[in-house]
């Protein structure tokens, strides 16, 4: 396999003016009822609607879910309250029914205010899935949820769990019901403090990574198969690989996975590939801030190999932008 590497800069998401392409603005948050510290990853169904949260904003001050047409049209679809139905959305990404149900996660919340899993109809009708205890269960989830073939939404949680209280991994049916499929032990024999969306490969196994845990406590790439439990797949050292991912992966059709970390021989970040049943290679390890790469949410794979992904810094601004790679394959 041979990899021909081409990040570039696109747009600067937040701060900054200076673009090294054209854009087009769909929409500038007001704050208040607008919302307000939209970090989500966006969605868009089949007519071009666009769906994400706000983490801030609405009547409460505790996030929104919103609709934005791709003419620019918003709409706030539901405002959290902050109590019993959650509040502080995650900046993952919103898992979308065949019916237009919208499901996702808030950090806090719920019953026990340790977050909730929830689902909002198209016509702005909010229910709780799900209301984390912050034991055994999990509690303060961070990412977004993803959805496998049969409906069922796969999510981390940041805190808790049975094994130490270092987080997990759960899978939550559409009625509600909950499984924790693993939780994590944290250093030195296990990673912890996921914080990212998980990725599911064709045969229902779950990816990701934490941003703490594993031998050197600099983070881990974890693997939960289907019926055999939880492996690691790569620690990070802090060396050149990298260290504390915190963006999640990708797998493609092949099962390789991919996915960013901070820090690497450059000191900006570093792209990673885990080819299924080899060895971890870093890709790509960024020198300069301009071309930054440690990845802000799980990095998108279209389907000729190329890998996209928002960043912690970098660009004309230093602020967020957005990066490519180019995937040369034999």
């Amino acid at each position: 396999m041979k990899l021909r590497i081409g990040f570039f800069i696109v747009a600067v998401l937040e701060g900054g003016a200076a673009m090294a392409a054209p854009t087009q603005r769909l929409h500038s948050f007001a704050g208040g009822s607008d919302g307000a510290a939209a970090r989500s990853t966006l969605i868009r169904d089949a007519a071009g609607n666009f769906y994400g949260t706000t983490n801030k904003g609405g009547p409460a001050g505790a996030g929104t879910v919103f609709k934005v047409t791709s003419g620019g049209v918003e709409s706030v679809l539901y405002s959290f309250t902050g109590g019993s139905d959650g509040g502080a959305p995650s900046g993952g990404p919103l898992a979308l029914d065949s019916f237009g149900n919208l499901y996702g996660t808030t950090a806090t919340g719920g019953a026990r205010g340790a977050g909730t899993v929830f689902m909002v109809t198209p016509n702005g009708v909010e229910s709780v899935l799900y209301s984390f205890t912050d034991g055994a269960d999990g509690g303060y989830p961070v990412g977004g949820l993803i959805a496998d073939s049969s409906g069922n939404l796969y999510g981390e949680c940041f805190d808790a769990g049975s094994a130490g209280g270092w987080g997990t991994v759960f899978k939550i049916t559409t009625g509600g019901a909950l499984t924790v499929l693993h939780s994590f032990a944290g250093y030195p024999s296990d990673g912890a403090r996921p914080q990212a969306t998980p990725a599911l490969d064709g045969m229902g196994n779950v990816y990701g990574v934490t941003f703490q845990g594993g031998p050197n406590n600099a983070g881990t790439v974890f693997k939960v198969s289907t019926g055999v439990g939880t492996s690691t797949l790569y620690n990070f050292t802090s060396g050149s690989d990298g260290a504390a991912p915190s963006g999640g992966v990708v797998v493609d059709s092949a099962g390789d996975v991919f996915g960013t970390a901070g820090g690497g021989s450059g000191g900006y970040g570093t792209a990673f590939e885990i080819p299924a049943g080899g060895v971890f290679t870093v890709i790509y390890s960024a020198a300069t801030a301009d071309k930054a790469v440690t990845a802000l949410s799980n990095p998108v794979l279209d389907a000729a190999g190329n890998i996209y992904g928002t960043t912690f810094a970098g660009g004309s601004h230093n602020d967020v932008a957005f990066f490519s790679r180019h995937a040369s394959r034999r």
